[in-house]
């Protein structure tokens, strides 16, 4: 009997490869990404008209088989990022990359061409930490829009004109305080302020103190206890950690939280002592999303202010 000859094989072209996400030091085969592969000849501008597209299967992967007589002297191969991806990398064993969803080859061979493609989530932009407070360093040369109780006045700053000074008064109580809105899961917050004590001499025990308050959703912590003791009559600064006072809450479901600060003079009816204050700030940085499917976690500085 006469045997039936096996066919020759066609030579072809084959651009395949794998398209990846990308997760920190991990990476998983991704589903459903469109590419295009684009033939074109010498003297074309662009990737040419001709096109074929396929999508990756489950395991990530992606097969282009052509054969003559698509006979192109250019192909091009493009991947189409996923709804809320950005491209990153691609790699090619025999062609150009020419960008991270692009692979270029001039007259490639007919023979298999391995490829991949890297997607991830967008890096948000770095944005240093916001102030939150408004006219903390008193150089509008008005109080406004600190609200205030007692004996509360305009006084000499710590380099400038201009400062807040609280008492002067025996048996006197006097408040100065600002409220500002902290979007839900601000990751930092941090409270810097200069402070100096006047008075005939030095005050035993807690005779004039100056406290130094948070209220955030309904609590109110002492955050310091400041007593009118030696040196007098210079400028101290005071740096308070508030980032456990707005995380040990956890996450809530308002948008946003009201913290109000507040600086509290109390005196005797003994030895006058004022206190003064200058450069007060409140910096806030690094709102801290839900982690979305997939467990990743974002770090943007969105806050409010209070207005």
């Amino acid at each position: 009997p006469t045997s039936t000859p096996t066919p020759t094989p066609l030579p072809a072209w084959r651009f395949d490869g794998f398209v990846y996400r990308e997760m920190e030091a991990t990476r998983t085969p991704l589903a459903g990404v469109m590419l295009h592969l684009y033939g074109s000849n010498s003297g074309i501008a662009g990737p040419g008209d001709w096109e074929k597209t396929t999508r990756s299967d489950g395991g990530g992967y992606f097969n282009f088989h052509i054969i003559p007589p698509w006979n192109f002297t250019h192909f091009t191969l493009v991947a189409d990022a996923p709804s809320g991806l950005v491209p990153v990398r691609a790699w090619s064993e025999t062609g150009q990359v020419v960008a991270p969803d692009t692979i270029r080859w001039e007259n490639p061979s007919l023979a298999a061409h391995h490829n991949y493609f890297v997607f991830a989530q967008p890096t948000p932009p770095s944005i240093g930490a916001l102030e939150l407070l408004t006219n903390g360093d008193f150089e509008s040369g008005v109080l406004a829009p600190w609200q205030t109780e007692g004996g509360v006045r305009m006084g000499a700053g710590r380099r400038t004109m201009h400062g807040a000074w609280l008492g002067g008064a025996d048996s006197n109580l006097a408040q100065l305080e600002q409220t500002v809105a902290i979007l839900t899961g601000t990751g930092t917050l941090n409270l810097r302020f200069w402070w100096q004590a006047q008075t005939l001499s030095a005050q035993s025990g807690t005779a004039d103190t100056l406290e130094v308050r948070a209220t955030y959703r309904g609590r109110t912590t002492t955050l310091l206890t400041l007593s009118a003791q030696p040196p007098f009559d210079q400028w101290h600064e005071e740096d308070v950690d508030l980032s456990d006072l707005i995380t040990s809450f956890g996450t809530a479901a308002a948008e946003e939280d009201q913290l109000t600060l507040t600086f509290v003079l109390q005196s005797d009816t003994t030895l006058s002592s004022q206190f003064g204050l200058d450069d007060i700030t409140l910096s806030a940085c690094c709102v801290v999303l839900p982690p979305p499917e997939g467990h990743e976690r974002f770090y943007l500085p969105l806050i409010y202010r209070l207005r």
